[in-house]
């Protein structure tokens, strides 16, 4: 069925848009409350008259006050006479059965924040020294060594604090440091057995009882270079080549007994290499820039 519509020169025809017979949505067909034959409610229909479960009284449409799903009935989590959450419901402060836990367990790796974790020359010796800020659950700290900075082997381990928002300081000592390069990590452990590992730091030992200290690599911003055994105020040059062989710093420093750092910010993530070169000395480092 159409009508004729007259717009201008042209002719449009639309249809009526009535409401289709079967279709119970709209006329009221099984289960959607009301009737197909008066448009009214139909009493035994639970959607709108309040039928049995649904919470609203089908004589008064007022809510029934033994239906949990709307007057906080039992484990629904909220109080039949205030409408307030209830202390032991399950299902609002996590007890068992409700799909969440009522005790945090860490996910991943140990959550240790390590602050610093530096290393020094001793009488021969390498001291090794870090401390953290945060432990949770941690076991033990495994003080791993290698000489070549890829494959390292367990050389002692200290007892971590456990649970701890409080600074804690800890020391290893290697004894016997080898000849030439040093490297030293921490794998540190929690109690769960997952582990994560420090940064890397480098003691290198020389012939001569001269050490060099470089730290952190993966370095972020800045490279910390220590030595000990070398005269104070000799002359040194600091120079830093990328993977290619390309000169990327070339700098003047005179050695005072004291640490000095050398600024990589700007340089993108990849491996370097610094060179430390003066009169009694001549070293090739390996590291590498991570942010």
């Amino acid at each position: 069925m159409y009508k004729k519509l007259i717009l201008g020169l042209g002719v449009l025809f639309i249809s009526l848009y009535t409401q289709a017979q079967n279709n119970a949505i709209f006329f009221g067909g099984n289960a959607d409350g009301w009737s197909q034959a008066a448009y009214q409610q139909v009493a035994d229909e639970n959607i709108s008259l309040g039928g049995d479960d649904d919470g609203w009284s089908q004589a008064n449409y007022q809510q029934v006050a033994d239906e949990d799903i709307s007057l906080g009935g039992e484990d629904d989590g909220w109080s039949q006479a205030n409408y307030q959450q209830v202390a032991d419901e399950d299902i609002s402060f996590g007890g068992e059965g409700d799909g969440w836990a009522s005790v945090i367990y860490p996910l991943g790796p140990l959550p240790v924040e390590l602050l610093t974790f530096t290393g020094h020359e001793d009488n021969g010796t390498h001291v090794l020294n870090w401390t953290t800020a945060m432990e949770l659950n941690s076991s033990r700290f495994v003080i791993e060594h290698s000489m070549n900075a890829s494959t390292f082997n367990e050389l002692g381990m200290v007892s971590a604090a456990g649970n701890s928002a409080q600074e804690h300081n800890y020391t290893f000592t290697n004894k016997t440091p080898t000849l030439g390069n040093n490297f030293y990590r921490l794998k540190m452990v929690d109690i769960d057995q997952k582990f994560k590992y420090s940064n890397v730091i480098l003691l290198k030992l020389l012939r001569d009882n001269t050490s060099i200290v470089v730290y952190p690599n993966p370095a972020a911003s800045l490279i910390n270079i220590e030595m000990n055994g070398m005269q104070a105020g000799a002359k040194m040059q600091v120079e830093i080549v990328d993977a290619s062989g390309k000169l990327i710093k070339s700098e003047a420093y005179i050695y005072d007994n004291q640490k000095f750092t050398v600024d990589v910010s700007s340089y993108a993530n990849g491996m370097y290499f610094l060179k430390i070169k003066g009169n009694t000395i001549n070293e090739l480092v390996k590291f590498s820039i991570s942010k």
